[in-house]
């Protein structure tokens, strides 16, 4: 039962999809390194207080009431493709809940989900843009509103637009679209081909001269009315875990306590090895398969080891007083058996002169009495009989 227990409390955690000991690469909201986006949690954070990281689809779209403010979905370069589950839920997180959206992403994994919200764009994912040096860094504008400014794109994408009608381009390079807006039934539609304009490094310097952060300190004002509370809600279920080395927890400031109990913690481990198991096979229930099959495992070999111990139980509990007083028959084979077998028997001289008595026919009844009574008042000899009884 300690067991199962231990298990369970370990699966728990991995089913929260989160470990001590664990970081996350690329731009996950979670990352604070230079190529995360926790900058833009604490930016939003400052301006409109109401910043929510997805952990969890599902349970976003079940908690998700207040369609009366503006709502913003963030999508910053996903490492990972969106399954049906989760454009469905966004889906109606668009079309139900009144969701704007907001995509940076070079890549090509946010396609399908563009199509299945019917945003006619798709992102030419992974063909850099570069200059005649092969650079992938160039110059390019971006003009959104009132607002105008040049920017330094890095890996960009080109932007496909196949309804200019309800599209429009917001951002160029050489005169290649990279950027553009789309309005669809009171709903804004923001896509961008580089997530870089959003990661930690161009927007950690606070300053109202960089452009990337009025860039998008503008995006909010640009779609959403003044009279409504702005949320924001960040996408961080498209990254991949990494564990924490353990410089990086010392740096951290983590006791050494601490950091001993991270590294000899399984969650972590089993967190790591299903979640790459599930991305190696491309099945996003393989994880789960997988917890509810080791799960199933642990409590079968519990039972086995239960049912093996209620049964040495169950045969301790023999009644050997009930046995003993029955009949005689079954003493006399019993003390037979017993002097036969017992090793203990044969060096104590006590129960040696009653084996030699039981066997005489003159004496054997008071001989068995007296058997009887110590067995009756010992019970280390009650347990020799059980094992012999059990063997034999």
């Amino acid at each position: 039962m300690i067991l199962l227990l231990i298990v369970a409390i370990i699966i728990l955690q991995v089913f929260e999809r989160r470990a001590s000991g664990l970081a996350y690469s690329g731009a996950s909201p979670h990352n604070n390194d230079w190529d995360g986006t926790s900058e833009l949690v604490k930016m939003y954070n400052e301006i409109y207080g109401n910043v929510v990281i997805v952990d969890d689809w599902i349970n976003l779209y079940f908690k998700m009431n207040d369609i009366d403010s503006c709502n913003n979905l963030f999508i910053i370069s996903p490492e990972k493709s969106y399954n049906f589950l989760e454009k469905l839920v966004i889906y109606r997180l668009v079309y139900e809940k009144r969701f704007n959206v907001i995509i940076f992403d070079e890549g090509p994994y946010s396609n399908d989900l563009l199509s299945y919200l019917n945003i006619p764009v798709s992102i030419k994912g992974f063909n850099y843009i570069k200059d005649i040096n092969g650079s992938p860094i160039l110059r390019g504008k971006i003009s959104l509103g009132n607002t105008s400014l040049i920017v330094f794109f890095a890996y960009a994408s080109p932007i496909m637009v196949y309804n200019k009608s309800i599209c429009r381009s917001i951002a160029s390079i050489n005169n290649i679209t990279v950027g553009v807006m789309c309005n669809i039934g009171n709903r804004s539609f923001l896509v961008i081909g580089d997530g870089s304009i959003a990661i930690n490094s161009v927007i950690a310097f606070k300053s109202a001269l960089n452009p990337y952060t009025t860039f998008l300190k503008h995006i909010i004002p640009s779609i959403c009315d003044p009279n409504k509370k702005v949320s924001i809600y960040i996408d961080s279920t498209k990254y991949k875990p990494r564990l924490v080395t353990v410089e990086e927890m010392i740096n951290q400031g983590h006791s050494y306590r601490e950091i001993f109990g991270t590294l000899i913690n399984p969650s972590r481990y089993i967190f790591i090895f299903l979640i790459y198991i599930n991305d190696y096979i491309n099945r996003d229930f393989v994880l789960y398969l997988s917890i509810i099959t080791f799960v199933l495992l642990i409590v079968l070999i519990n039972n086995l080891l239960l049912k093996n111990k209620n049964k040495m139980e169950s045969q301790q509990r023999i009644p050997i007083d009930t046995i003993i007083n029955t009949d005689e028959k079954i003493l006399i084979n019993l003390v037979n058996i017993l002097c036969n077998n017992a090793k203990r028997i044969e060096s104590d001289k006590r129960y040696k002169a009653l084996c030699k008595c039981a066997s005489k026919r003159i004496r054997k009844h008071s001989c068995l009495e007296n058997f009887k009574n110590i067995i009756n008042s010992d019970k280390e000899l009650k347990r020799l009989i059980l094992s012999i009884m059990l063997k034999s």
